[in-house]
């Protein structure tokens, strides 16, 4: 599999490849759930198209992918905050016979002024009516987001 070059391009086509760090091209990856063309298949598969949503920010699909108990009533991105990489450590469940699951992921980021932050969470997901929802940071475990990746929801990737 083609790992991303210089920009973001993946090296064999010139074609933008997907932020979540699939190495695939983001058309045939993460932009297949933002434009509704599926679902996310698992936990996992949630969890990076959510990071890629925050990196192309598109707060619509971060409000649909979030459970309905625990989302925010807005969310607001920063387009001056760039989102650097993710990193997926440990998914616990949350495959496509599951109906919950973990999954603790690390991402980076460029503030508006300059500073980058790694944050670290243990996500969890919930299948409602069919389809993966993220429900939140697990208490009690590693947290950090970067001040001001988004207004009303200041973790990022995962949402805290």
């Amino acid at each position: 599999m083609s790992r991303p070059g210089p920009a973001g391009l993946l090296p064999a086509s010139g074609e933008k490849a997907c932020p979540c760090g699939s190495g695939r091209r983001y058309p045939a990856c993460c932009g297949l759930l933002h434009d509704g063309i599926r679902r996310a298949r698992t936990a996992e598969e949630l969890m990076r198209s959510r990071y890629s949503a925050f990196a192309l920010h598109l707060a619509g699909y971060l409000l649909t992918s979030w459970h309905p108990d625990t989302r925010p009533g807005q969310l607001q991105l920063d387009p001056q905050h760039t989102w650097l990489g993710l990193r997926i450590h440990q998914v616990t469940g949350g495959g496509a016979d599951d109906d919950h699951g973990t999954v603790t992921f690390t991402a980076r980021s460029r503030s508006r002024s300059g500073v980058v932050t790694a944050m670290t969470e243990r996500s969890r997901f919930v299948r409602v009516r069919g389809e993966w929802r993220y429900a939140g940071e697990v208490p009690g475990e590693p947290g950090g987001g970067p001040a001001g990746a988004a207004s009303g929801d200041p973790a990022g990737p995962g949402g805290h």
